[in-house]
């Protein structure tokens, strides 16, 4: 059993975090290994849209507008 099964959820809570702040999180709710796929999948994205003119904005030093398209 995963971490999940076993926690409580305060549906006011996610509420009134995603109507007050706009941001919550959920502790557990991706392995390490699933954020690192993740990581290594975005900076792919990242240096094919670098290679193309234009294909990333800057934002300020060492920042970039890249936008991905989800799948």
């Amino acid at each position: 059993m995963s971490v999940l099964e076993h926690q409580d959820y305060d549906p006011a809570a996610i509420m009134g975090g995603l109507y007050g702040d706009g941001i919550i999180a959920l502790k557990g709710a991706f392995t390490p290994e699933w954020a690192d796929a993740m990581h290594e999948d975005i900076m792919t994205l990242y240096a094919e849209a670098k290679a193309v003119q234009g294909g990333s904005l800057p934002r300020g030093p060492e920042r970039w507008y890249v936008e991905v398209q989800p799948e």
